[in-house]
Parts: C-alpha cells; sequence; structure tokens
C-alpha cells in the first residue's frame, strides 16, 4: 500500500507543477493579445476619435488583472466632447476556464467591466478603478485556443450628462458573438 503512494505522489505533485507552469505561460500568450487587440483599438471613425489606453497589466500563475481606457473625442466647433470609459478586467488563464457555467479549453476566460470616468484629466478620481458592481455594463469573454474571441456584453439603460448640459443616453445592451 505505502508503494502505490511513493509513486502515486510525486506523479500528482509533477501534473500541478506542469499545470501552473502551462497557465503561466497561456497568462503570457494572453497578454500579448490584450496589448494587440489594444493597439488596434486605437482609430480615427468620420471626425471622431477612439483612444485605447492599457493603464495597468498585473499578470499571475493562474489569473490577471487589467485596467484600460478608452477616450472617445466626438468633434465639434467650439468644445469637443470627451467620454472617458474605465474598463477593469478579471482574467483567468488556460488550459482549462470557466465559459458561463461549464468549462471550456482556451488561452483565457475575461470578464471585464466598464464604467464612466467623471472628469477627463489624467489622475481622474476613480481612474485606476471600474470593478464590476460599480460598472454600466459588463462583458465575459472566452480567448479560444486559436486566438479567437467569443464575448457576451450586457448592460442596463444610461443616461449621463455633463457640467455644460451634454447627454448620453443609452438603452441597454445585450449582445453575442
Amino acid at each position: 500500500m505505502k508503494n502505490k503512494w511513493v509513486i502515486v505522489l510525486p506523479i500528482l505533485g509533477s501534473l500541478a507543477v506542469l499545470y501552473g507552469v502551462i497557465s503561466f505561460w497561456f497568462g503570457q500568450q494572453t497578454e500579448g493579445h490584450y496589448r494587440d487587440w489594444g493597439a488596434s483599438m486605437n482609430r480615427t471613425v468620420g471626425a471622431a476619435r477612439l483612444d485605447y489606453e492599457v493603464r495597468d497589466y498585473r499578470r499571475g500563475i493562474f489569473s490577471s488583472e487589467a485596467d484600460s481606457w478608452y477616450r472617445i473625442t466626438l468633434p465639434h466647433p467650439a468644445h469637443p466632447t470627451i467620454i472617458t470609459f474605465a474598463q477593469h478586467d478579471r482574467i483567468q488563464h488556460g488550459p482549462v476556464v470557466w465559459s458561463r457555467d461549464s468549462m471550456a479549453l482556451g488561452l483565457a476566460a475575461i470578464h471585464s467591466g466598464f464604467s464612466l470616468i467623471p472628469s477627463t484629466g489624467a489622475n481622474a478620481p476613480g481612474a485606476q478603478s471600474s470593478r464590476s458592481d460599480e460598472s454600466i455594463f459588463q462583458s465575459r469573454s472566452v480567448v479560444h485556443m486559436d486566438g479567437a474571441v467569443t464575448s457576451r456584453v450586457w448592460g442596463p439603460p444610461l443616461r449621463t450628462g455633463s457640467a455644460d448640459g451634454r447627454q448620453l443616453v443609452g438603452q441597454g445592451l445585450q449582445a453575442e458573438r
């Protein structure tokens, strides 16, 4: 009986270490994809401009967290309107990830929360935090082994305004890709 454990325990220990190494490597791969996606987000559409910035990425062995900003600039001759969203991501590294209520194989599962930043200054209050319990909308994504992404996005109706009387109104959000 003792001989069986002498064989089984080292094998289980080796498998646990191997899973940790693979999960950390998947985390590195996911961070590379994350930064590439961010760089591809910066663009001009018509006269409007979208800028995306990864402000902080904290990678661990089995999971990571990231904070990013989206800044949308809408042109106006006198005063352009700038809308800034903060995004907070909780990233679970693969190879086994939770997708909704089931397990899947993938590089990562990402749960994101998006919130409006009330001030657009570089040191605006709340700039480093957009936890999902404060979010105006959320998403849950799975990054598959080939780099493809499937996502579900949801959020309640939104109405917010600025000091100069401009309004941002949303009718709620529910999308899947």
